[in-house]
């Protein structure tokens, strides 16, 4: 009874001492989101100091998505505190309690982002994946178009490389669209940081505008193959209209290479 009794006291203190001594086994399973998952958007709802609970639940994250995940723990004080990172395709298994807040965060350099918020309603083991949509970051598009040894993509690693050296810091980039004919290449690309966040533009020609939100956050470029190499004709950044207009007549490309 003694052992009960203090076992119940430090789970109003400690959230780490008492999922321990629960066995997680006898939980009923539930898959998916429901009944655990909040957008990230009522954040503030987890700002207040945690409900002391001795009802035990389990969280088992499947990170499916292409980055590593952090999850934190909200504490009774609301601070975060960081308990695991989950690896890109792994799976991770959380003990916890029901009414606690847990984060699934990715940390970009420019912008760290919520992912995912998770409160148990229940005492269960929920099993809730993270995806490629979950996590916001165009890796799909962007190792295709860095490692691709395709034409069209090709090109793009030109234009990467061409930004890097102008803009005087490294660029990476989100494929919208290549499209090629013959030895010509029109893109559509937008910049990001190496994670796949917002590009940082400041010491760039261009972070007064973006600043002043008076552009579109996008390349259009045209490039042309010589030999076995790519190279840049000209690019346009931030263009709200078909600013590419006329560049047929101007560079000889064919008309068929563009949108």
């Amino acid at each position: 009874m003694k052992r009960v009794f203090w076992q119940g006291f430090l789970c109003f203190g400690w959230a780490l001492l008492c999922p321990n001594l629960s066995d997680a086994r006898s939980l009923p399973m539930i898959q998916g989101d429901a009944g655990v998952r909040v957008s990230c958007g009522k954040r503030a709802i987890f700002r207040t100091i945690a409900v002391p609970s001795a009802a035990p639940a389990v969280l088992q994250i499947v990170n499916k998505s292409f980055l590593d995940i952090d999850l934190y723990w909200f504490s009774y004080q609301g601070k975060l505190q960081k308990y695991a990172t989950i690896k890109s395709r792994r799976s991770y298994r959380q003990a916890t309690f029901v009414g606690h807040a847990w984060m699934a965060k990715i940390d970009l350099k420019d912008r760290p982002g919520c992912v995912a918020l998770y409160r148990p309603r229940r005492s269960a083991a929920y099993v809730v994946e993270i995806n490629d949509a979950d996590v916001g970051v165009p890796l799909h598009a962007q190792r295709y178009a860095q490692k691709a040894p395709s034409k069209g993509h090709a090109s793009v690693r030109a234009l990467q490389a061409k930004l890097s050296r102008e803009w005087k810091k490294r660029v990476f980039l989100k494929v919208q669209s290549v499209k090629v004919s013959g030895v010509w290449a029109f893109l559509s690309v937008r910049p990001t940081s190496r994670r796949g966040g917002k590009f940082d533009y400041r010491g760039t020609p261009y972070w007064q505008q973006v600043k002043e939100g008076q552009s579109e956050d996008t390349v259009y470029a045209l490039a042309k193959k010589a030999g076995r190499r790519w190279r840049v004709v000209t690019y346009l950044f931030g263009c709200t209209d078909v600013c590419w207009m006329g560049w047929d007549k101007q560079y000889g490309a064919p008309k068929s290479v563009f949108p």
